[in-house]
């Protein structure tokens, strides 16, 4: 086994990091959060697929900001909402289905004489009121499927960007492992170091370390990893060292 005291013969001598690799992991504390909220929301009387919507918008993860697009759109929906059109009733002369009475002295919903209702054939028809009717309708039809438009479009970009959030997040991983496997590849062992350090408790950490020589960069490098074991257990292996 190679001393440390070889380590002079080598043309650069640094001691630095190697590049450590970590998978990220969405924290639980997120989720539990997102959990809660949606149970306050709920009890305010919104719908989980309003709440799960908004969420997603909200830059700030919080009930307030989530709440502001609740509330926005709620708004939308009442302007896309057909509204009900108030409008007098007028009938014309008619007779009754039932008693046979000829309703014509301002005549109404119902028969004068039985109470029977009016056939539909009885009421006025006003073309310009029918007309505007359809205009409005329309017009809000227009409207919803203009807004249910640009949701679509908020939605598939929303996804497109998570989309690549996450590819750029795995490719920076993937680089990552492969510059570690690489240097490793281009390295060669040239001596070991261990150590026990007593800490007064029962269990000890456990420091090895390995002493590495990569052949591209000319440098001497130490990895090294730390253990935590019982006391007991370490000194089989240290004191037979």
């Amino acid at each position: 086994m190679p001393s440390t005291n070889n380590a002079s013969q080598y043309e650069e001598i640094k001691v630095t990091k190697l590049p450590t690799v970590k998978e990220t992991k969405k924290p639980d504390k997120e989720e539990e959060k997102k959990k809660k909220l949606e149970a306050e929301l709920k009890q305010m009387g919104f719908e989980l697929e309003d709440i799960n919507k908004a969420y997603n918008k909200a830059a700030n993860k919080d009930i307030d900001s989530i709440l502001d697009i609740l509330s926005e759109e709620q708004e939308k929906k009442k302007l896309t909402q057909p509204q009900k059109v108030v409008e007098k009733i007028e009938y014309n002369s008619y007779t009754c289905l039932v008693c046979t009475l000829i309703n014509s002295e301002n005549p109404g919903p119902e028969c004068s004489v039985c109470g029977s209702p009016a056939p539909q054939t009885a009421i006025k028809v006003d073309p310009e009121l029918e007309k505007k009717k359809a205009f409005e309708a329309l017009k809000l039809k227009e409207m919803a499927e203009e807004n249910a438009r640009i949701e679509e479009i908020k939605e598939k970009e929303r996804k497109e960007r998570i989309a690549k959030e996450e590819l750029e997040a795995r490719l920076k991983l993937e680089k990552a492992q492969a510059q570690v496997k690489m240097y490793f590849e281009k390295s060669d062992i040239v001596d070991y170091f261990f150590a026990s350090i007593n800490s007064g408790k029962n269990v000890t950490p456990f420091v090895s370390s390995a002493a590495l020589y990569n052949k591209e960069t000319h440098c001497l490098h130490f990895h090294f990893v730390r253990f935590f074991y019982k006391q007991d257990y370490i000194y089989n292996f240290v004191s037979n060292a």
